[in-house]
């Protein structure tokens, strides 16, 4: 993530009602192969101040959805109700917007949610939002349950093996993954856990080699794992053996800092440089076992989370 450390006080907590009513209702939750989706990806860096630019996962063609004014945007997930929830790392807050018409408010900000401390964000099965909370200097590294556009957040696991945390996933089966590092011979180690969804308990479920931190991750369809690396490489690690296998050559000045599987096993990269025409979205091109630009790449300033929406839900042209 590319925003400042510093210790901020914690803001009154308060869940807005957002323009869009955030229903627990759950959408139709179809993964089809034959899926006709769009590639939703935040960049914190665009326009004003932020902004949720829509790509055409083949064609690369892009849009902006919306535009964040003072919203610094990290992750996103789509909810059981179809709205979008984003983490705001800036303002220490998860926003809300409406995929068909791009209206946001704020959804949840104070407790245990502070400035510079969120980072991924995931739904579980009964449509709760799940958010790392990282460290900052010497506060808490824990996993939050919030309710959204409520001020109920329940901690869910904290403490323990957790050195930092960043993103978390929730698996077909309900399976709660979250990546980070922990302590290990006096170091921290790039660590996946899994969480025990119902007591919080911990499992380590891979440790890396040589990296320090996993940012973000995705499984695909046989459960291995694709991941960003110390933001400086994609591995794919294998479901049996464990072996973590790069996918990216290190390149200077370029960060990886975002990743999706999508259902039928496509891999999408958002990468940030400080070269202009290495920022934007990448493809893995299975048959040449390479990574292929997705569109313009100079739209894009430093993009981040990335998920994909069906394409009947996501307004504008495209």
């Amino acid at each position: 993530m590319k925003y400042l450390i510093a210790l901020m006080a914690l803001v009154v907590l308060s869940a807005l009602v957002c323009s869009c009513s955030e229903s627990t209702d759950p959408m139709p939750d179809p993964e089809p192969e034959d899926r006709d989706y769009v590639l939703l990806v935040v960049d914190p860096d665009a326009g004003s101040n932020g902004e949720v630019i829509v790509v055409d996962p083949v064609t690369g063609e892009q849009e902006v959805l919306v535009s964040g004014g003072y919203h610094w945007y990290g992750d996103l997930a789509e909810g059981r109700n179809g709205l979008i929830y984003c983490t705001d790392p800036v303002n220490g807050e998860i926003d809300v917007f409406d995929p068909s018409n791009g209206e946001f408010s704020v959804s949840v900000s104070g407790g245990h949610i502070r400035p510079f401390g969120l980072c991924g964000i995931a739904v579980d099965d009964a449509g709760a939002l799940l958010v790392p909370v990282h460290r900052v200097q010497n506060t808490a590294v824990q996993l939050l349950r919030v309710i959204p556009g409520n001020v109920d957040q329940e901690v869910l696991s904290a403490g323990g093996q957790f050195y930092d945390l960043y993103d978390v996933k929730v698996s077909g089966a309900g399976a709660v993954y979250v990546s980070g590092s922990s302590i290990q011979n006096r170091r921290p180690t790039a660590t996946i856990f899994q969480i025990d969804p119902e007591t919080g308990a911990q499992t380590v479920k891979h440790l890396s080699a040589s990296g320090y931190e996993y940012r973000q991750f995705d499984f695909d369809r046989s459960g291995n794992i694709w991941a960003v690396e110390d933001q400086v490489r994609v591995v794919k690690i294998d479901a049996t053996t464990g072996s973590s296998t790069p996918m990216t050559v290190d390149l200077d000045s370029v960060f990886y800092t975002g990743i999706f599987v999508g259902a039928a096993d496509e891999v999408f990269v958002s990468r940030f440089s400080t070269h202009t025409l290495d920022r934007g979205i990448q493809r893995f091109d299975r048959d040449a076992g390479t990574w292929v630009w997705l569109g313009q790449r100079d739209n894009f300033m430093g993009p981040e989370g990335i998920i994909a929406v069906d394409r009947s839900r996501v307004g504008g042209s495209m």
